[in-house]
């Protein structure tokens, strides 16, 4: 599978961690790190704990190029008060709404997907192709991946102001009428309106074409038909446009999920009317978050391969001087990780070590990882029933 060899590629070469462990970092020093810088968006402290070594990795490494945006944290945090201020006013809707949308969520990362697995190297563009190919990306990502979480930024910050919301109705609503809701909140505007422009403004831009080049400028038309309106913008302003843009999916995803995470057992536990059609998932997606985990306990992702009856994980140990034994049963725990996000009838982790040596093979399968799952039988049960298969030379 070429998207699931391109989330290896990105962990290996774009994910900082395997250079911290190249640097002496142990695994347990990272998840300290992870919960130090991470905690002033949390209040639940046992949420922090667990995930610090499972989904936040991905998104710690993600908020990693935003550490020193000062502008980035404040509009996080901002935005992180104003979901608790619905939750406390009204839990019940706040509940209906996250769940209502958690579909479109999930419809919006397989395009961005699509999208990353898609990209190009754009400095080899000239002029024309490079203009092109940067307002496209604009149009796709403000339509395609950021309208699901928009629309629930603002029935959020409806209910966070004790207004009335009926979460369907807002589903139906067009791109430019919620970004003129959002930005009557005077604390948001920057992250709505850029260059001057709504966000809708750039997304019309790309999808009808109304921008042309003159000399070294781009000349972009927006607004209606009797009231037309330009704005110019050099080469690196539209890229620092296309940025700004990503900066603001990027900050409302990552205060959706760190909210989520914080309150997973109200929302995901409650006996909301919803159902989350989990198969339509993209498998890099889960893949990268289970990738990126893996990475943090100092294991190298080798190869994978996945289907309804079998998915298998390599993993090459990263830590040189450790117990290879003890550090290969360790790894048998991601046969679990793998039928969680999988649902294949057989789980099997082959643990390398640094030498690239087969060392140990682990082996589970559904029917066990069920029983645990469903609290049939403790973690202890997994443990007995884990074939574990040592290598021998």
């Amino acid at each position: 599978m070429k998207g699931i060899q391109k989330v290896i590629d990105i962990v290996h070469n774009e994910n900082p961690i395997s250079q911290l462990l190249k640097l002496g970092i142990t695994p347990q020093q990272i998840k300290e790190d992870v919960i130090d810088e991470l905690g002033r968006f949390f209040v639940n402290e046992e949420k922090l704990i667990e995930y610090s070594t499972a989904n936040l990795v991905g998104d710690w490494i993600h908020f990693s190029k935003y550490r020193n945006d000062d502008f980035f944290i404040h509009i996080l945090i901002q935005s992180l008060e104003m979901y608790r201020t619905a939750m406390k006013y009204d839990s019940n809707i706040c509940i209906e709404i996250i769940t209502s949308l958690l579909n479109e969520h999930a419809e919006s990362d397989n395009r961005l997907w699509s999208f990353l697995l898609t990209q190009n190297n754009k400095k080899e563009f000239d002029l024309y192709e490079y203009v092109e190919t940067v307002i496209n990306e604009m149009g796709r990502i403000i339509e395609g991946l950021s309208k699901s979480i928009l629309m629930e930024f603002l029935c959020i910050n409806k209910v966070a102001n004790g207004k009335l919301v009926e979460v369907q109705k807002v589903m139906k609503q067009d791109l430019g009428v919620i970004n003129s809701e959002l930005l009557l909140d005077n604390r948001f505007v920057d992250l709505f309106l850029i260059e001057g422009l709504k966000l809708s403004d750039w997304r019309n831009i790309a999808y009808h074409h109304s921008y042309k080049i003159k000399g070294e400028n781009i000349w972009c038309e927006y607004g209606p038909k009797q009231n037309r309106k330009t704005i110019t913008l050099t080469k690196e302003e539209l890229w620092n446009t296309l940025q700004s843009v990503v900066k603001t999916l990027d900050l409302l995803n990552l205060t959706h999920k760190f909210f989520l995470y914080d309150n997973e057992d109200a929302i995901l536990l409650t006996n909301c009317d919803f159902e989350l059609v989990e198969s339509d998932i993209r498998p890099e997606i889960w893949f990268f978050t289970l990738a990126s985990s893996i990475s943090a306990q100092g294991f190298e992702v080798i190869d994978f391969i996945t289907n309804t009856k079998f998915t298998k994980l390599v993993l090459r140990e990263s830590i040189i001087e450790s117990d290879a034994e003890a550090r290969a049963i360790d790894s048998s725990q991601f046969t679990y990780k793998l039928w969680y996000y999988s649902s294949s009838e057989k789980l099997e982790v082959e643990y390398r070590l640094p030498n690239n040596q087969v060392y140990l093979i682990s082996s589970t399968t559904s029917e066990v990882c069920e029983k645990v799952e469903n609290e049939e039988n403790g973690i202890e049960y997994l443990a007995e029933h884990i074939e574990l298969n040592f290598i021998k030379y």
